[in-house]
């Protein structure tokens, strides 16, 4: 490549050129377009906005609570069969852990509840085929 000499070459001239007196007329045409009246002012607080999004909350609030609380109770609730089916397969669980767990409000409820009379027992007994295993223990 050969060295460019920027005082021996000619100059290239701009494409565009200013006109004379352009930037000290500027200030004048444009003030003399400019009309002096006050400008609309438009309130960026405008209350539709709150109620809009008041409303919003409001909707939201009753469209989930409801269904909260339905899928809290759906996922909190354990029936009694799947809690004793539970225990009953885990033989790591023994009913000495379970009675610690108690206290003795729920051990004298629990008496209350499954107060059983001995006709149920002779009832049961007599129709179960297992009467000899109950026997010899």
């Amino acid at each position: 490549m050969n060295p460019i000499d920027l005082h021996k070459h000619p100059k290239i001239k701009p494409g565009f050129k200013v006109p004379e007196n352009y930037f000290d007329e500027l200030e004048s045409k444009i003030l003399s377009q400019i009309d002096n009246e006050e400008p609309k002012v438009i309130q960026l607080k405008s209350y539709r906005k709150y109620w809009f999004s008041a409303v919003a909350a409001v909707v939201i609030l009753a469209i989930s609570i409801p269904t909260y609380q339905n899928w809290k109770i759906e996922n909190d609730s354990l029936d009694h069969d799947s809690i004793e089916s539970y225990l009953s397969y885990h033989q790591r669980v023994t009913t000495e852990d379970i009675i610690s767990l108690l206290d003795d409000s729920d051990i004298t409820s629990l008496q209350k509840n499954q107060s059983l009379e001995s006709e149920s027992i002779e009832n049961y007994l007599l129709e179960n085929k297992v009467l000899e295993h109950y026997l010899i223990d």
